[in-house]
């Protein structure tokens, strides 16, 4: 990465910074911009909601005290009538011609009716044919509880008005039971109450239309019948049995609906006074998603529109600010080059901003400094350099032959033992036999060891030593470079020194150690590792290898001899005046050298 940037110019670095800054933070606002308008819309629906439900309870509030006027007069016909109706002493009420009973009470044909319902909740006979055999206790079990309670009472019960099965339109009923198995049940129908009904539905219309988003809002009877004040109001079936639930726990409940647009169904309790049946009502408020719809969209639009406008200001920005930092750097680099080209110090004079003003100066007085120091140092060289000149001329003369015998040198044997590792490459290449192409890579691996070592030598300014962790390192690449088998080879860091003798004899100590690792050591080894480990201590520098397979070969091809890598171990490590250890250990094999250090100081 760091390559990477300083191959880029200020321009282009400040584009991969800047740019991808400005996004992320653009985006970052608008998301929470989003989210937060989006909890705005939300609570806003909902306080809407709440406002709804409280401008309908007051509605409701108004319709139950409008209606409660209405009921009084209608009760007192209520008790009137069933007064009446005792007053006869009909022995099988049940059976009788409920029709010349209701001529013989003075009743109204139009708007007035008796029932008579069975221990089944059947209406069993009655003056409203249409009704004739229906099942209340199909209404649900509220209904059924409720006729029970009657039978229990025995005594009239006035409900509150309700809506008539067939012609949807509000009546009261009220109810006695005249025996253990019939209840007469009287029903009469306000005709003045389609005002207020009226004057309600307009003012719930009202409050939709309000509201783009508000599709319907519906007010039921709160039992499981759920009968609609609008005939045609109703609730889907799927959602009845949480309607229910909704009156029956008095907790609001909101449905979503996820299809093309959201829709939501939100279901509200509402109280009802004086009421044994009904237990209140249920308003059902169906809106949908288009304004949180129309929100996104905005929001989507907007994030492009402010995503663009940013980006192409940064875009002018940046340019205008690379031009203005790039311009004098430029100046300045050609006044360099020019001065390099000329070996002539000149002043510079930039005109910028403030820090480049000041950079200017101080190149500017950086450049009379070495002037003049040139100048003194000149004069200073004049004066010393005849008589210096007779001593250090022979004494340069030796140590640069000296330096360059030994520059000479290492690169000459370099060359020839890369000539002879390739010569035994091509020599390789001509034989058939598996011993002796692994004999020839075996060579070519000792003989570039040794070229290693001189190149190294020929590389360090002081000719006799190199550090040994670059050393082997490069001797590790060499394997790695000429074999595909996947060894993990963990060298551990190191910061000694050693002559070209000991690195001589290091070198191919390890090349030989490494050979014969991955030729015999690894059969069979999931995850071959080998380890190279070189520390000082006391005077004694310790060379271990370590690697996780089986013991090293030390026979070869059924010969009662040691092998030409472990002659090649024990001779050089004669050579450093050292010893080795050779053993099997815990997880593997191991070889550990010791060996003394010596001077490495330039005489």
């Amino acid at each position: 990465m760091k390559k990477l940037l300083q191959k880029l110019s200020i321009r282009a670095q400040l584009f991969l910074f800047i740019i991808p800054t400005i996004v992320l933070i653009v985006g970052i606002n608008s998301c929470v911009n989003y989210k937060r308008s989006s909890e705005l819309l939300l609570q806003r629906e909902q306080q809407k909601k709440e406002n709804i439900k409280e401008g309908v309870k007051e509605f409701v509030d108004n319709y139950d005290l409008s209606l409660q006027l209405l009921e009084k007069d209608i009760e007192e016909r209520i008790y009137a009538l069933y007064d009446s109706i005792d007053k006869l002493h009909i022995s099988n009420i049940e059976e009788a011609d409920l029709n010349a009973l209701r001529q013989k009470l003075g009743m109204d044909f139009d708007s007035e009716d008796l029932y008579i319902i069975n221990r089944n909740g059947i209406i069993s006979n009655t003056t409203k044919t249409t009704d004739l055999g229906l099942n209340l206790f199909g209404f649900g079990d509220t209904y059924k509880e409720f006729l029970h309670h009657v039978w229990l009472k025995k005594k009239i019960i006035i409900e509150r008005i309700a809506t008539e099965n067939y012609s949807n339109k509000p009546k009261k009923y009220a109810y006695l039971a005249i025996n253990e198995n019939s209840i007469l049940e009287i029903g009469i129908q306000i005709n003045d109450i389609e005002l207020i009904i009226n004057d309600f539905s307009a003012k719930i219309k009202k409050l939709s239309n309000r509201y783009s988003n508000i599709e319907s809002i519906d007010l039921f009877g709160a039992t499981e019948a759920l009968r609609g004040r609008n005939k045609n109001a109703e609730i889907a079936d799927i959602y009845k049995d949480i309607a229910i639930l909704t009156y029956e726990n008095k907790k609001d409940t909101t449905i979503t609906e996820l299809n093309g647009t959201t829709r939501y169904i939100d279901l509200m309790f509402l109280e009802m006074r004086e009421a044994e049946y009904f237990k209140g009502y249920v308003l059902q408020i169906v809106s949908n998603s288009s304004l949180l719809d129309t929100l996104t969209n905005q929001e989507f639009k907007r994030f492009v529109i402010l995503m663009l406008y940013s980006l192409l200001i940064t875009v002018l920005l940046i340019m205008l600010i690379t031009y203005k930092i790039t311009k004098p750097l430029n100046v300045l680099t050609s006044k360099v080059a020019e001065m390099s080209r000329t070996n002539m110090l000149k002043e510079v004079k930039i005109v910028g901003n403030s820090n480049t003003t000041k950079l200017s100066n101080e190149f500017n007085i950086l450049t009379n400094q070495i002037n003049g120091f040139q100048h003194a140092l000149e004069r200073k060289i004049d004066e010393r350099t005849e008589e210096l000149n007779g001593k250090n001329v022979e004494l340069e003369k030796l140590l640069l032959e000296r330096n360059v015998l030994f520059k000479e040198t290492h690169h000459r044997i370099k060359n020839n033992l890369q000539i002879i590792a390739s010569l035994l490459r091509l020599q390789s290449n001509s034989v058939v036999t598996k011993e002796a192409k692994e004999a020839f890579k075996n060579s070519v691996g000792r003989v570039q060891a040794m070229a290693l070592l001189h190149e190294k030598l020929h590389q360090n300014s002081n000719y006799i030593s190199i550090e040994a962790n670059n050393y082997l390192s490069e001797i590790v690449e060499l394997f790695q470079d000429s074999t595909n088998t996947q060894v993990d080879i963990q060298l551990e860091e190191t910061n000694i020194n050693l002559s070209s003798s000991q690195a001589i004899s290091i070198g191919l100590i390890f090349n030989e150690f490494m050979t014969n690792s991955l030729k015999h050591a690894f059969e069979g080894v999931e995850m071959p590792i080998i380890k190279i480990q070189l520390k000082e201590k006391n005077k004694k520098i310790t060379f271990c290898l370590f690697n996780n397979g089986k013991e090293l070969a030390q026979k070869e091809d059924g010969e009662e001899k040691e092998s030409l890598g472990m002659i090649i171990i024990d001779s050089f490590t004669d050579k450093l005046n050292g010893e080795y250890r050779f053993q099997t250990v815990e997880g593997g094999v191991e070889l550990k050298i010791t060996f003394p250090t010596v001077d490495l100081e330039i005489k």
